[in-house]
């Protein structure tokens, strides 16, 4: 709940890693998001700003979380 960049990132990555392997996993997130220049974002609550720039370099990319989750 709640979670920082950081806490974020780590949260995605261990469920990556407890994922590999799967037939099926699910990702679940119950937050706020944005989508910029076609590409989505998730975000933290520590996120800088608003802007488009705080949201690429603060935001984590879906596009990008979905090809860990399937080993890319």
């Amino acid at each position: 709940r709640d979670l920082s960049k950081r806490q974020l990132r780590d949260q995605l990555q261990a469920f990556a890693a407890a994922a590999r392997g799967a037939d099926v996993a699910l990702l679940y997130f119950a937050g706020h998001g944005a989508a910029v220049a076609g590409e989505n974002y998730l975000l933290p609550v520590d996120i800088a700003g608003n802007t488009t720039v705080d949201v690429m370099q603060d935001g984590t990319s879906l596009s990008a979380t979905l090809a860990t989750l399937r080993g890319s």
